[in-house]
């Protein structure tokens, strides 16, 4: 279950790789930016000791869909 899928695989390497002028050129739908910043908190859940979700989330999540 705490495996990263081939989708959010894709786009991170991407977004490693990424000049910061290029980054308009990444499109995401609302699902896909949902579905990788989930995967980036899960990640740190598992490999922070200490790591909480950020309270402001739930804003984060209104004002990108």
């Amino acid at each position: 279950p705490d495996c990263i899928n081939d989708e959010n695989v894709g786009l991170l390497q991407r977004l490693l790789g990424i000049e910061f002028d290029d980054l308009p050129a990444i499109k995401l739908n609302q699902a896909g930016r949902s579905g990788f910043l989930l995967m980036l908190l899960r990640y740190y859940e598992i490999h922070l000791q200490g790591f909480h979700k950020p309270k402001s989330l739930k804003v984060l999540n209104e004002i990108y869909s």
